[in-house]
């Protein structure tokens, strides 16, 4: 089943081919029906609710810029339980029911370290997409 609402965040060090993974998630999901929010600096974003929605025209004149459109930020906030339980909330509230993450290896933390916040993020679709080799 589809889910109604999506968040894509990108974390870690900018790297070539973020906005064309973030722009390619933005306009399948749309066309599929699917809400896309896009959050701002990473997980930092996500702790201070730097999130907006996102539609094809936020994610046009993208595919041949380097780096990322949203930004990338690190986050000790992000790194305690209350950190990630304020992060999980904002996007909850929104009804976000997917959270598609462009980064490396750090950046997947997210699927390690929810296990404190498992009864916010029972729904919530983890889905890494990594940007290195």
């Amino acid at each position: 089943m589809l889910k109604k609402a999506i968040a894509v965040v990108t974390s870690g060090g900018d790297s070539p081919g973020m906005n064309a993974a973030a722009r390619a998630v933005v306009r399948t999901a749309t066309y599929e029906g699917v809400e896309v929010y896009g959050v701002h600096n990473g997980y930092s974003g996500m702790v201070h609710d730097d999130i907006e929605k996102l539609t094809t025209r936020s994610v046009s004149d993208l595919i041949q810029r380097g780096g990322t459109f949203l930004g990338t930020a690190r986050s000790k906030s992000f790194m305690t339980p209350e950190g990630r339980k304020t992060a999980f909330d904002n996007l909850c509230k929104r009804g976000i029911e997917g959270l598609c993450v462009i980064g490396g290896d750090g950046s997947v933390l997210v699927h390690v370290n929810r296990a404190d916040a498992r009864d916010r993020t029972e729904h919530l679709c983890l889905v890494p997409v990594a940007d290195s080799a």
